[in-house]
């Protein structure tokens, strides 16, 4: 896992050098690829929150990385089992890109998610964290997700 995150770091930071190349020209081409980063994550969250299973899971790569309770696992066949719980009718998730940045064919997005499950006795359980999601371009122009991290907040304290 340590090699994959320093392998996009890498990959960020060799991105970032060849800005000062061709600053004008490669600022633009970022600024086209943060978009787009950012608007397949508005996508992707539009069809959780519609609870499109299928359309929800068109968003990720084949090869996808994810962590599931602290444990890192891969490949689309894990994660459409992972994410079984948008077909559920008493669950719901709500997420929105905070920061999108995306140079040289990889970019990130991170901001706050909201999962909310109702309760058998009619209570709703409602927890609250943070996400980063690492997208990868594809040959054919679309991004994927490629790496997605999940940070639960801890419940509020008692008083």
């Amino acid at each position: 896992m340590k090699r994959i995150l320093l392998l996009l770091f890498a990959v960020f930071l060799a991105g970032a050098l060849g800005f000062a190349i061709d600053p004008e020209g490669k600022k633009a081409n970022e600024a086209k690829q943060t978009q787009q980063v950012r608007d397949a994550e508005i996508a992707f969250a539009a069809a959780a929150r519609a609870k499109d299973y299928e359309k929800a899971m068109s968003f990720w790569d084949e090869d996808i990385h994810f962590f599931n309770d602290g444990k890192m696992s891969s490949g689309m066949a894990a994660q459409r089992k992972n994410w079984e719980f948008l077909k559920d009718p008493n669950v719901s998730i709500t997420w929105s890109p905070e920061i999108v940045e995306a140079s040289g064919g990889l970019g990130y997005t991170t901001g706050p998610y909201e999962l909310r499950v109702k309760q058998k006795d009619g209570s709703e359980k409602v927890s609250h964290g943070r996400y980063t999601t690492i997208w990868r371009r594809k040959p054919n122009g679309a991004w994927k997700a490629a790496l997605d991290v999940g940070s639960p907040e801890p419940p509020p304290a008692k008083q």
